[in-house]
């Protein structure tokens, strides 16, 4: 993420972090749900709810996550044999 340019995001726009959980709201049937041991964190995500992400904007987030160099695995194989399934379609 931090290839998105922060000013097209506006000078007092949302956290880097927020802004991964507006694009991920894509469908009234799709959530996100965050994991942290922090307050401050927790308030951010929830804050996430009010960001409304433009077209271009949800194009470049998934532009720069689509080229991303993703080193190494999460999880160990028998684990990562279930993360990859569908998920409901997106809402045109």
């Amino acid at each position: 993420m931090e290839k998105l340019p922060s000013h097209q995001l506006g000078k007092n726009g949302p956290q880097v972090s927020a802004i991964g959980f507006g694009a991920m709201a894509q469908g009234e049937d799709f959530i996100s749900i965050p994991g942290t041991t922090k307050i401050k964190n927790l308030e951010e995500y929830i804050e996430a709810v009010h960001i409304h992400l433009t077209d271009q904007q949800v194009k470049q987030i998934r532009q720069v996550c689509e080229n991303a160099n993703v080193v190494g695995e999460r999880y160990s194989q028998q684990f990562s044999d279930n993360l990859f399934t569908d998920s409901a379609p997106i809402k045109t």
